[in-house]
This record gives structure tokens, sequence and C-alpha cells, in this order.
């Protein structure tokens, strides 16, 4: 993501979304930081992967979920030792 484009497309909206799985997201909170604190500067969100995942299931926008059961399963060594010839 080139962070200078990233700061003039915020300038110019209301509010921008901007999807880029590229993003050292350490030096764009910082150019954002900065970004924010200007006069008349528009609200910047800033959201991880995991965070776009969870709202676009929170509010059902382009994804199904399907309900699953996961089973954790123990062998229980002693019973197959028991078995063992002596």
């Amino acid at each position: 993501m080139d962070i200078e484009h990233l700061l003039t497309t915020t300038r110019s909206a209301r509010k921008s979304l901007d999807l880029d799985a590229r993003v050292d997201t350490d030096d764009v909170r910082a150019c954002l930081r900065v970004e924010s604190r200007r006069d008349g500067a528009p609200p910047i969100d800033l959201i991880d992967g995991d965070r776009l995942c969870e709202l676009l299931k929170e509010y059902a926008i382009g994804v199904t979920t399907t309900p699953r059961t996961v089973e954790d399963v123990k062998i229980e060594t002693d019973y197959f030792k028991s078995l063992e010839p002596k």
C-alpha cells in the first residue's frame, strides 16, 4: 500500500475503506495518527483482517456461516497398555 495514496484518498473522503493484505501496520498506524490530528481530518478506522471478518459475520455482509461441532479425542494409553501380552 502506498501510504501517500492512502492519505490523499482519506483527505477527500468523509469515510474511507481501504483493504490491503500487504500493509505494514506499524507504519500505517503512525501515519494515520499524524493525519488524524490534522484540522478537518475525517475519522479514520484501521482494522485488521480478523476484525473485518467479525464485522462481515456480524452484519451478514457477503458471508454465510455454518455451525459445527468439534470433539477432542484423548487416547487412554493405560487401556491399550493393559491389552499388551504379559
